[in-house]
């Protein structure tokens, strides 16, 4: 996923230094498809499709900063929008509005080549726009025909105020900071750890740049979910709610849930799950599959296509992309939704599956100690899901640290001589 950053350190200079060290961080080590800021001196978003080292004018960066706050937006693009092109990159700017997202949404509509979701989603707001309209109405009544994951930082750019928005699965953390224990601003990101390593890495500059004063940020603090602020210059202000809907509250009819379905929450996974317990079977002849005392099965046929992709992944990978995609498990799936599947998604996975990658995940799970669930894996190691949307290196290294650090955290003692078998 994405990531979004709004600073607000009423200084120019510190407002430039959160900027930059926060997209250099994370466009060099997680999210490298590019960036985009939005300041109130430049007017106009800047986006690029390179990571901000690469960049080539860089020097002209220190210019594009004032007191005023900051839009970033760091993108790690989906399977679908892995291009070289920053028409991609966000900030989007329209007539009205100015606006970042973290997330995937859809509206059930082809998305036309040349556009993202996000674009799609903007064109939309525009259309809804009304001067007799309070922002929240309009951005309320425009979501209702979308569902997905949703987290936004939006500029109207008529009234000039910032809103920040955060749905029910996308998470936004807040952090004041403080110059000698005085309020002078703060910074919201989508992840924690990524919000706590820039304060950390802040507070040094600050303090190697200015010792006579002391520099302190407040604990990340996780905004209430499904909930519209008011970005002011000393804090945040709820103005009104809003519902993140999935793919079953549009479209009823077609997506038909699984009977005696218990809803649960995955540790550590910020959405909800179907309580499952899966037994694999002879694939040619469906699947089976059983909760609690309770059995149901698939009578009818998986297509080559999705056998192929089950070489490269387990059945418990592929329910989680169908919890992805369509908000409901491997069970719920009808004819319709896997011919929708196969339409659209199933092809740009088959081109990024190699039995390399495929050959690297699976010795992973089968290193000699390794005590980590394949959830607990793509936790530790913070690789994008399904793993093989990760480019091959990025993978081995990411495995390999994950290794490392279950072994130092279980105090395994490995002979001398001897080391966990590279990734």
């Amino acid at each position: 996923m994405c990531q979004l950053l709004y600073i607000n350190l009423k200084d120019k200079r510190y407002n430039q230094l959160a900027t930059y060290y926060g997209i250099l961080r994370d466009s060099s080590f997680q999210h490298k498809d590019g960036w985009g800021i939005y300041t109130e001196k430049r007017g106009t978003p800047l986006r690029c499709y390179a990571k901000l080292e690469e960049t080539s004018n860089l020097h002209l960066f220190p210019n594009l900063f004032d007191d005023n706050p900051v839009i970033a937006h760091v993108r790690k693009a989906s399977v679908a929008t892995k291009i070289n092109d920053s028409s991609f990159n966000h900030p989007f700017e329209s007539s009205h509005y100015i606006l970042a997202h973290n997330g995937t949404l859809d509206n059930g509509e082809e998305i036309p080549k040349d556009k993202i979701d996000t674009q799609i989603f903007l064109d939309k707001l525009v259309e809804e726009y009304n001067e007799k309209s309070e922002f929240p109405d309009i951005f309320n009544k425009t979501m209702e025909k979308f569902w997905g994951k949703f987290a936004f930082i939006i500029k109207d750019k008529k009234s000039n105020n910032n809103f920040v928005i955060r749905g029910a699965s996308a998470d936004l953390y807040k952090s004041e900071f403080l110059v000698d224990n005085e309020f002078h601003g703060y910074i919201i990101n989508t992840e924690r750890t990524s919000l706590v390593d820039i304060l950390m890495f802040l507070r040094v500059l600050f303090l190697t740049i200015d010792h006579t004063k002391e520099y302190s940020f407040s604990p990340p603090e996780l905004l209430d979910a499904e909930s519209i602020f008011l970005a002011k210059d000393d804090n945040l202000e709820k103005i009104a709610e809003t519902k993140e809907l999935k793919e079953v509250d549009l479209f009823p009819e077609k997506v038909k849930k699984a009977e005696n379905t218990t809803l649960t929450r995955w540790q550590g996974r910020g959405y909800p799950d179907y309580s499952r317990n899966w037994h694999e079977t002879d694939w040619e002849n469906g699947y089976y599959y059983s909760r609690g005392t309770s059995t149901y099965s698939y009578k009818g046929n998986f297509s080559n296509k999705v056998s192929k992709l089950l070489s490269y992944l387990s059945v418990e990978e592929l329910d989680e992309i169908f919890m992805y995609v369509y908000g409901i498990c491997l069970l719920g799936m009808n004819d319709g939704l896997f011919e929708h599947f196969e339409d659209n998604y199933i092809d740009k996975f088959l081109e990024l599956c190699t039995d390399e990658k495929c050959k690297l995940w699976n010795s992973s799970k089968m290193l000699p100690g390794n005590k980590l669930s394949i959830w607990e894996l793509y936790t530790k190691s913070n690789i994008q899901f399904p793993y093989f949307v990760n480019d091959y290196t990025d993978l081995a290294k990411a495995l390999k640290k994950a290794h490392w650090e279950q072994t130092e955290e279980k105090s395994i003692e490995i002979s001398k001589g001897k080391t966990i078998p590279p990734c």
